[in-house]
C-alpha cells in the first residue's frame, strides 16, 4: 500500500462498529524472505510504533501489537 492510513480506514468503513481486523505484516528491516518479498512487491514493512500510528490514524481502537519474529502480528476493534 502506498498510503497505509487509507487503505486501513477503507477497512474500518467496511467493517461492523466494534468488528475486530486482525493480521500481520511484516517487520520494518527485516532480513526474512517475507521482508524481502514485502519490499519487492512494493508492500510496506512496519515498525511496532509506525503500525500502532497507522491503525489509530485509520479508525481503530484496541490495538494490541505482538512481534513473532520478523512478523508482526496484530489486532484491532474499529471504532464504534
Amino acid at each position: 500500500l502506498t498510503d497505509p492510513v487509507a487503505g486501513l480506514s477503507e477497512l474500518a468503513r467496511v467493517l461492523r462498529p466494534g468488528s475486530t481486523l486482525s493480521g500481520g505484516t511484516a517487520l520494518k528491516g527485516g532480513s526474512s524472505e517475507l521482508s524481502r518479498a514485502s519490499a519487492h512487491t512494493g508492500g510496506h514493512p512496519f515498525d511496532v510504533e509506525e503500525l500502532r500510528r497507522c491503525l489509530l490514524a485509520g479508525g481503530f481502537v484496541d490495538v494490541e501489537i505482538e512481534s513473532a519474529g520478523e512478523v508482526l502480528l496484530f489486532a484491532a476493534r474499529r471504532r464504534d
